[in-house]
């Protein structure tokens, strides 16, 4: 009878297409779970999903040893999606080995540093087909609360994975940063917040000078970074860069350690510094210590032609103040200045430093560029929320700067001033 069953199943319409259409059923389905459920429909089913390998190309080794045995051999030798928490089985782990050569991505969450080095100390690989390579890493806490010392791994890390695209780092520090080395390496995202230790742009730019093939690089540094180990002289060149974006939390810093990176070829170059509306509002948002004229000549192919001041004022943000630099060929280096969202009651700083200070301290930036004399279009947007008090003050402090405002007359190849308020 349940031959029979079976038999009369298989004149059901769903169940009379090819196999490799019935096959992509599940590829629509949200989640794992739906496909173990899809596989449950009928005999039919089952049989062609089984079959099927790259159905079971998702590999959690949180949900234990027999979870991961059954997705390896469902798997055969399809590519593997592998997703790795902080606690995971040891006995699901040790399984991995000898499917190294068919690893497409790896993502280690919440992971420990500790653990992402034992890993790849035990999965030497090779890795011939890991294209993405993921970290949220954290840092073990002592018993007194401060973070235990990290002992350098004594080899670097993934060596075997010589054809990763894409490495994507999230740490409270990158201590070892420089024990990574992908020659291939196009997409590179690093999300840094705040440790105990400084940290070094030299590990940085060692890193980058290592990934000479990078075409996309974010970055995000919320801590000390530290440039003083880097020679003036040193700049480190991405040659296939087509989009570069650093945001600090020290502007000074930030922008020294910019000023050691070139992108030649980049089309879109983001540079911010941002600060917590708490805090007192700094001297110079782009600070006159930063090679401003090196800065601008390593990131974009041809000279400025106009620049864009912009000012808004905002809930989320608080405060925004961008200085575009356009060239003709569509290059845009894009120099940022933000302060974080908060409490209105917690701000200690008054409003003319708020809505002042941006607006004077990148004026005093254009002016003192020494590409300004070819500068032949400046845009200005300054959108804030004043009230009519506040609007008489702004007046008589931006007077005050009338000096200024008179050099733009003088310009030789300026042609047109567009202010907008």
């Amino acid at each position: 009878m349940a031959n029979l069953r079976e038999w009369r199943n298989s004149f059901i319409r769903i169940n009379r297409v090819p196999l490799d259409v019935l096959s992509l059923v599940p590829t629509h389905l949200p989640s794992q779970n739906d496909r173990f459920r899809a596989s449950f429909v009928c005999r039919h089913w089952r049989r062609t999903f089984l079959q099927h390998g790259p159905l079971w190309s998702q590999l959690i080794l949180s949900k234990g040893e027999a979870y991961t045995k059954t997705i390896l051999q469902r798997a055969k030798e399809s590519a593997l999606d592998i997703t790795i928490t902080s606690g995971d089985p040891v006995n699901a782990i040790i399984q991995l080995p000898p499917h190294n050569q068919h690893i497409r991505s790896l993502e280690f969450v919440l992971g420990l540093w500790e653990d992402i080095q034992s890993f790849s100390e035990v999965n030497s690989g090779p890795f011939p087909l890991l294209h993405a390579l993921k970290m949220t890493a954290a840092t073990q806490i002592s018993f007194d609360g401060q973070p235990d010392v990290m002992v350098p791994p004594s080899a670097p890390l993934f060596t075997s994975a010589v054809n990763l695209k894409e490495f994507v780092l999230h740490s409270e520090r990158f201590p070892f940063l420089n024990h990574f080395a992908f020659p291939n390496l196009t997409s590179f995202e690093l999300y840094a917040t705040p440790g105990v230790e400084r940290y070094r742009a030299s590990e940085l730019l060692d890193f980058l000078e290592a990934s000479p093939m990078l075409r996309s690089v974010n970055m995000k540094i919320i801590a000390d970074l530290v440039p003083r180990d880097v020679p003036r002289e040193r700049v480190v060149v991405l040659p296939n860069a087509e989009i570069f974006s650093l945001v600090v939390s020290d502007g000074e810093r930030g922008f020294i350690t910019a000023a050691h990176i070139s992108c030649p070829s980049a089309r879109n170059i983001s540079i911010v510094h941002e600060k917590v509306a708490d805090e007192v509002f700094p001297r110079e948002i782009f600070p006159s210590s930063v090679p401003w004229n090196a800065i601008v000549h390593q990131y974009t192919r041809s000279l400025v032609e106009s620049v864009e001041l912009k000012i808004e004022m905002d809930h989320d943000p608080f405060l925004r103040c961008s200085l575009a630099f356009r060239s003709p060929d569509a290059t845009v280096l894009q120099l940022g200045f933000g302060v974080a969202a908060c409490d209105e009651e917690d701000i200690q700083m008054s409003g003319d430093e708020i809505r002042n200070e941006p607006f004077l301290q990148a004026l005093g930036t254009i002016l003192d560029h020494p590409s300004v004399a070819k500068i032949k279009r400046l845009h200005i947007h300054h959108r804030t929320f004043f009230e009519p008090e506040e609007q008489v003050r702004i007046k008589q402090k931006s007077d005050s700067c009338s000096s200024q405002w008179a050099l733009w007359t003088h310009l030789p190849c300026m042609a047109a001033i567009y202010i907008r308020t």
